[in-house]
């Protein structure tokens, strides 16, 4: 009765224990296939050696979700064409907390992820100690030194870049260490010592055969020019006169710009004025050669006082001319200080030519038949007269 009731027991505790494991399976396996996942994708173009379905995907240290699926490209996408070498990655993530993690709401809509990516999102494979065991690695990096790989087909689940990883970038750069020991050993140091011990030689023999006392004694007597120099600089630079020069020299720029802005429209009506004076002398002096050159002049003498009294109206045009041009050329003389040198000259100029043109209407006045015979009349004396 003892025995019976001792194998009872064994046997019930083994059926509770089976029982109790059972049901934690099942509990286990019920939260996991009811658990609201997101699926997502990316390509990794490298060794996926040591990642298996059902291995973690980690954002930043915590777990995010699970492998689904390694296969290819190329098994999913026909026009894949050469890129279907790339490893296609299927990953589970839980919904709740990709929303929390990228901050909106997760859907199934390839658009979801757009934003994070944009951001430098990327899906990088790397390796958990020395157990070679791998797991997806999900975090921000910068987009400009990790670009997604260029695809030519609309992905079918949202999908994030990949990045290289750590050993893939370690590769690269021994790779690259390598190929710049390749040439540096392809440099002919031998013979770049050569060069310079005789590059070296050719400077002991010049320094041998110069005298190096006279090249030292020129070279000092340049340095102390040289300070001397400085010193003269250090002192003007320290004359407190140069500190007002500047603002001096600011003011009176400044002053110089308000005068010319604010007699702009002065010299604008001055300078027309002179031209209208030089038009008006132009035109008398026109008027005068139409005179001279009048063939009717060389006709008849008893023509002359009619011209005699035409060159005086022509001379008073020009006297009147000469003085407006006077006044123009003090206005002008002014308004301008820098220029009354050129300005005066301008006007003894015209002086010189109102004196001529007097001297020239005063001789014909005198002495009429100049300009019809062009020689003076012969001088009366006692002994001609009659």
């Amino acid at each position: 009765m003892s025995t019976t009731s001792h194998h009872f027991r064994l046997g019930a505790f083994i059926l509770a224990g089976v029982g109790l494991l059972a049901a934690t399976i099942i509990y286990l396996g019920v939260g996991e296939l009811f658990k609201d996942t997101l699926t997502v994708e990316t390509y990794i173009d490298e060794s996926v050696q040591g990642l298996d379905v059902g291995g973690a995907v980690k954002f930043r240290g915590v777990k995010v979700g699970t492998v689904e699926d390694i296969s290819f490209v190329w098994a999913r996408y026909d026009n894949a064409e050469e890129l279907g070498r790339y490893v296609l990655v299927d990953m589970a993530l839980d919904r709740d907390l990709a929303t929390s993690f990228f901050g909106q709401k997760a859907s199934r809509e390839t658009l979801f992820l757009r934003k994070p990516v944009e951001s430098g999102l990327r899906a990088r494979l790397t390796t958990q100690g020395l157990t070679g065991v791998a797991f997806v690695e999900l975090d921000f990096f910068p987009p400009q030194q990790n670009p997604p790989l260029p695809i030519t087909w609309e992905p079918t689940h949202p999908y994030i870049p990949s990045a290289p990883s750590t050993m893939s970038r370690l590769e690269a750069a021994l790779g690259s260490i390598g190929q710049g020991l390749k040439e540096f050993e392809s440099i002919d140091f031998r013979r770049m010592g050569n060069s310079l011990a005789e590059i070296l030689d050719k400077v002991n023999a010049g320094l041998d055969e110069e005298d190096v006392a006279t090249i030292g004694e020129l070279v000092r007597e340049n340095l102390v020019e040289l300070r001397d120099g400085f010193r003269r600089v250090n002192v003007l630079l320290a004359d407190k006169r140069l500190d007002a020069l500047i603002p001096d020299a600011a003011a009176t720029l400044a002053g110089a710009r308000r005068m010319v802005q604010s007699s702009e429209e002065n010299f604008v009506a001055t300078f027309q004025q002179a031209r209208n004076v030089t038009a008006n002398l132009e035109h008398a002096s026109a008027g005068i050669n139409s005179l001279f050159s009048n063939p009717k002049l060389e006709q008849s003498v008893e023509n002359v006082p009619q011209v005699l009294d035409d060159i005086r109206a022509a001379t008073r045009d020009i006297r009147r001319s000469t003085v407006q041009l006077e006044r123009t050329l003090r206005t002008v003389s002014d308004l301008t200080d820098s220029e009354s040198a050129t300005i005066r000259a301008i006007l003894q100029d015209a002086r010189k030519v109102m004196d001529n043109l007097s001297a020239i209407t005063g001789d014909a006045r005198q002495n009429p038949s100049r300009l019809i015979l062009g020689a003076p009349p012969k001088r009366i004396t006692p002994e001609t007269m009659p």
